[in-house]
């Protein structure tokens, strides 16, 4: 999420739950899985027959459910409002308007950690392998769910840790640095 509001007392975070880069990942999965094994298929059918192809469409289909798992994940957005003045914070996700998850409702005192977490991503990044990545995860007391303030590959890390930072000044919580 990017920080969207700042006023000194209220902050405002919104973004793609994961971040842009796992959406976009996903969209050029999808794409790749899909256009490259329809073509192959095709490609195969003449000469194969209709057996030789199903693989392939398979493949193809898999590619296409990707594709639209991102396009559905792009149109969701994540939304954190965090209040000084109330004492309140608020967790919601939408997509194209309507609520998707149950929304959190939290007092301010019951956030109890900011940590930034590094992790290896073994999706498939185009060079080749897995890619290095950090994420600042904010955990309230008595919520299951963590939520995750913002996620990037390691190399961004600063900006990052300058969100997960500005929370924690606002609400009061150091962040810690987990490795």
């Amino acid at each position: 999420m990017r920080i969207r509001e700042d006023d000194g007392d209220r902050l405002v975070l919104a973004g793609p739950p994961g971040g842009r880069g796992t959406v976009a990942l996903m969209l050029v999965v999808g794409v790749a899985l899909g256009l490259g094994a329809a073509g192959f298929a095709i490609v195969i059918w003449p000469d194969e027959g209709p057996w030789a192809a199903l693989p392939p469409a398979v493949v193809s289909a898999c590619g296409v459910a990707i594709l639209i798992w991102g396009v559905l994940t792009a149109l969701t957005t994540d939304r954190l409002e965090l209040d000084r003045v109330t004492g309140t914070g608020r967790w919601t996700r939408r997509r194209l308007g309507r609520t998707v998850a149950r929304p959190i409702e939290f007092p301010l005192a019951r956030i109890h950690r900011i940590r930034l977490q590094r992790f290896v991503d073994a999706a498939p990044t185009g060079r080749g392998g897995s890619s290095e990545k950090v994420r600042a995860v904010l955990a309230i007391k008595g919520v299951r769910r963590r939520i995750v303030l913002d996620e990037a590959e390691v190399q961004r890390e600063s900006r990052v840790r300058a969100v997960a930072d500005r929370v924690g000044r606002l609400v009061g919580v150091s962040v810690q640095d987990r490795g």
